[in-house]
């Protein structure tokens, strides 16, 4: 496959983004990929992805969050709305190169997805959310700070994240529950992917929220934990997802 880098003006910054596309012709579709918190645009998830996808005609089209990544932006441009904005730009992008575009998001990038989502009219786009953080503000709070929010208050900003680190806050948390998904509306033909020993998410509140949902289908990997660490679990979770987009 055909790899290429790049980046994209937003309201605000640019935007590191990285294209997978078939070697020898035109894509005829795009998948639009959201990364986790703490992750970047070239994961193992994605690339995993991309290749599926690329072999079947389409391509994968990644981007970093604002502070994530190769982005340039400093912590305090990582924000709920920021997120949501930079998708949008993105997904335009994908739309206009490629005609048609559908998403794949993983945990916090899920998040931010179900926030666009329940925003705008994505008639008959495809998403898979994978590992997706419900209740991304519980999340921050524990494991990402393991703080309590009187905790992080009084500490203000902490050093928080996983690949990457970023100095973040209380107001971070008051954003994160000021958009919270847990309840949102969102019409769009949804599989959602989850392992049952999850460490990072509550496994529970994932299965409630695809539950009250008629257009979400859940994929749960027995074993499997956030990052579906265990042999073959990953590659389960995105032939799953392939097989979901390539209908």
């Amino acid at each position: 496959m055909k790899v290429s880098h790049f980046c994209i003006k937003g309201a605000l910054y640019s935007i590191s983004c990285v294209a997978y596309e078939p070697e020898n012709k035109k894509a005829e579709f795009s998948i639009v990929c959201l990364h986790g918190f703490g992750g970047d645009k070239e994961s193992s998830a994605i690339n995993l992805l991309a290749h599926r996808i690329t072999d079947n005609g389409g391509a994968v089209v990644a981007f970093d969050f604002a502070s994530h990544g190769e982005s340039e932006t400093s912590d305090e441009m990582l924000t709920v709305e920021n997120c949501v904005n930079d998708t949008k730009t993105v997904y335009a992008y994908a739309k206009n190169r490629y005609e048609k575009a559908d998403f794949f998001a993983t945990s916090f990038g899920a998040y931010i997805l179900v926030n666009l989502l329940k925003s705008v009219d994505f008639k008959g786009v495809k998403a898979v959310l994978r590992s997706p953080a419900v209740k991304m503000e519980n999340t921050f709070l524990d494991p990402i700070c393991n703080l309590t929010s009187a905790e992080l208050k009084r500490k203000g900003n902490v050093e928080c994240g996983f690949e990457r680190t970023m100095k973040l806050g209380y107001s971070f948390w008051e954003d994160l529950k000021k958009h919270s998904v847990f309840d949102a509306e969102f019409d769009n033909d949804t599989l959602m992917i989850y392992g049952d020993r999850d460490d990072v998410v509550s496994p529970v509140d994932m299965e409630v929220f695809a539950a009250k949902r008629s257009n979400i289908k859940a994929k749960v990997i027995k074993g499997a934990d956030h990052r579906f660490k265990g042999k073959g679990q990953l590659k389960e979770a995105i032939e799953s997802a392939a097989e979901f987009l390539l209908l």
